[in-house]
Order: C-alpha cells, then structure tokens, then sequence
C-alpha cells in the first residue's frame, strides 16, 4: 500500500513536472520486479519462522479398560480416562541452525532485489546511451541530406548546361533517398527505444537529457563507493548452505519424544501420573543422504562464488582494456581521419562544380565523411556503455 502510494504520488509529480533523470530512478525503485523480490524475501522470513519453530504440543484423551459393564453403570478396575501430552525436545541445535539458513536466504533474496533494481537502471542507461547515438546519427544524416541536397541543385545546373550527364543527376537523387531511408529508420529505433523506456518507467513521456548525468559515466569510482548486490546474493546463499549442512548434521540426531499423562482417581486410590520417553533409532539412509547432499550443495554455493569473483575480475580487466583501445581510436579519428575527411569532401564539391572531378568522386568523397562520423558516434556510444558495464560490475552507484 506504501509503495502504491509513493508510486501515485511520483506520477502526480511527473503530470505536473517534467520528466527528469531521476524521477525515472524513482520509478525504477518501485518497479513490480523489485518489489516482487522484495515480497519473495518477506516470504522467506515467514518461511523461516515456520520451519524453525518447534513442533505443536499433542494432547491427548485416551478411555482405557471399559469393559461393557463400566457402560452399564458399574465400576470396574483399571477402567478410566487419562490425559496426556506430548512434546518432540530437539537434543541439538537444529532448529537454531535451521533459522540461521532462512536469515542468510532473506538476506539472499534482498540483495537480489537491490541487484535487480541496479540491472533495471543499467537497461535505463543502456536506452540512453542508445537514444544519444540516434540522435547524434540523426544530426549527421541530416545534415549530410543538405549537402546532398545542394549537391544535387550544382549537378542539376551541369547538367542543364551540358556538362554532365541525367545518370549523374539521377545517381546524387538515389543517394538522397537513401539518406532519408536512414533517417526514417532512426526515428523508427526511437520509437523502439521509447518502448523500452515504456516497460521500465510506466512513463510514454521522454525524458529531459539535460537532466542525465552522463559526468557519472566518466568518473573512476572507489572502492569505497561499490557495492556487488551479486556477490552479496552469492555470498549469504553460500551462508544458507552451510548453515543447512550443520542443520542436516544436527538432525541425525532424532528429536526426544517426551510423553506425560494423568488419569484421576484410579479405583478410588487417588490421582496417577506416567511419564514416557522415546527416541527414534537414527538407523535408514535417508538421514545420511540429506546430510550428503546438503555438503555437496554448500561446495556448490562456495564454487558458484568463487567462478563469480574470477568472471568478474576478468571481465573488468576486459573493460578496462577495451576502453583503453576504443579511447585511442577516437582520438585518431577526431583529431586527424575526420579532418582529413571533411576536407576532402569539400575539395571534391569545388572541383565537381568547376567539372575538375566526376560525381562517382564527389559521392565517394561524402559517404566516406558520413561513414566515418557515423563510426565516431558509434564509437563514443561503446565508450559509454563500456564505462557503464565496467560501473555495473564493480558496484558503484549508477547514480547521483
């Protein structure tokens, strides 16, 4: 009820405000995939309660002896009625045990929940990334339309004075159209990213990039600053399994059977009591097999961590290198290919429009500029989303 609330009160917000970097994070917060973890590990405690409580006392109301002549009114020996109850004592510390592990599993499934809540904010992140190499593509194509769309008046003018020919008026018009079909599918890949915008906000309003805090991706974060809710996930079920294993241990030993019972006035000689113990015989397989199997599952548990750690000191060794080798080739194509691009294109516009170069130079000369800004844009979006990952893996805040 509290989170539907402070759902409601975020969209009031947002009816009345713009769309902003961080009300998608509140968003985020309360999305039905992390509350969904949230009630699992609700559940879990509940669960542990349960499963590590004591069994319910039995009482117990017994006739004993009645003999058809005790119905018809008369007394006879040793008939009567006794009350009893019965208790399971636990003679080791199983159920202790047994709570440990439901504590270290709720603990699991809330760092889930946070892990959940930060993958939701890389897919967001993601979507943005995405959203600015649209955008800036779309910038370059348009752009790239009006050039083209000057070209083309030259080469109409060259061909009106017969210095070229219809098939190089008609091959500059095809090369138009292919532009506007590039941007046409730009604008379809917005859409498709609003979509999945859609399904992590609730929201079909865009959000205000001037709000997003892209400084974020470029900082190096500390150590200090991280927190793995993945390996915190593995590290409290790895504390589950073996809490589980001493709870197996412990329960090779049965549970004590205590019994205790009275019965009033037995044949007139006052009030009896009877006590009882009984204790299972620990003696079939099945004991041994569940303490097995719970040490096979706790080697299992510490493996899946450990893989986890070496995965990820790999994988940020990875990003960090990756990043490295994409920084470099960025600063060779701003400072030098894309200069040397852009002036060739220019040159190869005067010298088509004083008849010094062919319309097959000039349309090499503007795909290779566009080919080469499209590739520095995509570039830049792998700069960010390696920044991001490398962010994600380590733990640090994804945002301000």
């Amino acid at each position: 009820m509290v989170c539907m609330q402070a759902y409601l009160l975020i969209v009031i917000a947002l009816l009345t405000s713009g769309f902003t970097f961080r009300d998608a994070v509140q968003l985020i917060d309360q999305h039905t995939a992390v509350i969904a973890l949230q009630r699992a590990a609700q559940a879990v405690h509940q669960e542990g309660v349960q499963r590590s409580a004591w069994s319910d006392p039995v009482v117990k109301l017994s006739a004993k002896n009645l003999s058809p002549a005790w119905f018809a009114g008369k007394a006879t020996p040793m008939s009567g009625f006794d009350v009893g109850i019965m208790q399971k004592i636990p003679l080791t510390g199983r159920y202790r045990y047994l709570h440990e592990v439901f504590v270290a599993k709720e603990q699991s499934v809330q760092a889930q929940a946070e892990d959940r809540q930060r993958e939701l904010l890389l897919s967001l992140w993601q979507i943005l990334i995405t959203e600015r190499k649209l955008r800036a593509e779309h910038k370059i194509l348009q752009e790239n339309r009006l050039w083209l769309r000057k070209t083309l008046d030259v080469a109409e003018q060259l061909y009106t004075n017969g210095k070229t020919t219809r098939l190089a008026v008609l091959d500059i018009q095809i090369r138009e159209a292919e532009v506007r079909t590039a941007l046409s599918n730009k604008d379809h890949a917005h859409q498709e990213q609003q979509a999945k915008l859609h399904y992590l906000t609730g929201q079909r309003a865009k959000i205000d990039f001037a709000s997003v805090p892209w400084s974020l991706l470029a900082t190096t974060p500390t150590d200090s600053d991280t927190q793995d809710y993945k390996e915190q996930a593995l590290q409290y079920t790895r504390r589950a399994k073996t809490s589980q294993a001493q709870a197996q241990r412990a329960a090779r030993m049965p549970d004590l059977i205590v019994t205790a019972a009275y019965r009033p006035n037995l044949d007139g000689q006052g009030n009896f009591f009877s006590f009882s113990f009984s204790l299972p015989l620990p003696v079939s397989a099945g004991r041994r097999a569940a303490y097995a199997s719970s040490l096979h599952a706790q080697q299992q548990a510490e493996l899946q961590l450990d893989t986890y750690r070496r995965r990820k000191s790999s994988e940020l060794d990875f990003l960090r290198r990756r990043s490295a080798r994409i920084t470099a080739e960025l600063q060779i194509l701003r400072s030098e290919t894309q200069k040397f691009a852009r002036d060739s294109r220019r040159l190869a516009f005067i010298s088509y429009r004083h008849g010094e170069a062919t319309y097959a130079e000039l349309l090499q000369a503007e795909l290779q500029l566009q080919n080469i800004l499209l590739k520095q844009t995509a570039l830049q979006a792998q700069l960010a989303t390696t920044h991001l990952k490398h962010r994600y893996l380590k733990g640090a805040p994804l945002h301000e």
